[in-house]
């Protein structure tokens, strides 16, 4: 099964979300008799192990004897191709999970973000949301025209907020992969194409429809939720 990827929200969620945090979400569905059970046939992909970039990913369907792969268009590889160069790089095992694996790693808190601690917020949280105000100041459309250098480059200040996105997903990345046995993919390309799509933000004056051309889905779920039980939510 091939799913199309967005290459700004993979630099998003890399800049803002630790790993097992943020997931796809690859249903293997391709009838709507399948709907049903869609979620029993779902596999969560952790962004973090995803390279900046990626277009698609692939999910065998004897997965795990065949590995998840993702796609990347890379234009910086000039080893003889013709046009844009084509690689496929090998997701980690350990990156990808069943719906029975997310739902259990809920209800055990081995996945996600501890907010609160015996009444306080942790540290954790308080760098997550420091990492959200760094995403949404390269945005901040009420800022001046000074702040831009005569080159349309960043400011100093913008280039310590984007050092400090990039530093974190690059981190995170090498995480990923250091505790698997697969080859990590090229970090400096991963790295580069981070900083060029954060430096790319700055001409966004509304990142909320940023790169909605046609339409905005906004995926909900209400109900009454039952004591002591843990529910992943996702909008988008």
């Amino acid at each position: 099964m091939r799913f199309k990827l967005e290459p700004e929200q993979i630099t998003t969620l890399a800049a803002r979300a630790p790993t097992e945090t943020a997931y796809y979400a690859c249903p293997v569905v391709d009838s709507d008799n399948q709907l049903s059970d869609a979620l029993n046939n779902c596999y969560f992909v952790d962004a973090q192990a995803i390279r900046a970039g990626s277009s698609q990913l692939y999910i065998p369907r004897d997965f795990p004897h065949s590995p998840v792969q993702g796609k990347v268009k890379d234009p910086a590889d000039k080893s003889g191709w013709t046009g844009d160069p084509t690689n496929y790089y090998r997701i980690p095992e350990p990156a990808v999970k069943e719906w029975r694996d997310i739902r259990h790693d809920i209800e055990s808190r081995n996945v996600g973000m501890l907010i609160r601690d015996g009444g306080s917020t942790t540290q954790q949280y308080h760098n997550f949301v420091n990492r959200l105000r760094d995403l949404w100041s390269l945005h901040d459309d009420t800022r001046s025209a000074s702040v831009q250098t005569d080159g349309g480059e960043p400011n100093r200040n913008h280039q310590e907020v984007i050092d400090r996105l990039v530093s974190f997903a690059t981190d995170q990345f090498r995480y990923r992969y250091a505790e698997s046995s697969i080859e990590m993919p090229n970090i400096e390309r991963h790295e580069q194409y981070l900083r060029s799509t954060l430096e790319e933000y700055m001409n966004v004056r509304r990142p909320d429809v940023h790169g909605i051309r046609r339409g905005q889905e906004v995926i909900a779920q209400s109900g009454e939720a039952a004591p002591n039980t843990s529910y992943l939510g996702y909008n988008g």
